[in-house]
């Protein structure tokens, strides 16, 4: 005689919600460009950026980074002295 165990009533596990997998199609595209915007940011806007902070400086290539001396407005003929 075989006799079956009832099952315990219990609360059933949450589901969860599926994972949302990377899709390679969605993110080609930026992959391919990046390398300009890589090159552009180098090229271009560190060379206009650097200009602009050279543009209130005074500097001479010759003698290194060190030798910056911050000028401010004094170079555009605004200085407050």
């Amino acid at each position: 005689m075989n006799t079956t165990m009832p099952c315990a009533e219990g609360a059933a596990a949450p589901v969860r919600p599926a994972r949302k997998r990377v899709n390679m199609k969605q993110w080609a595209p930026y992959i391919f460009i990046s390398p300009f915007f890589i090159l552009f940011a180098v090229f271009s806007l560190f060379p206009l950026l650097f200009s602009i902070y050279l543009s209130f400086n005074q500097w001479e290539a010759a003698s290194g980074v060190e030798a910056m001396q911050w000028q401010g407005d004094c170079m555009k003929g605004r200085c407050s002295e």
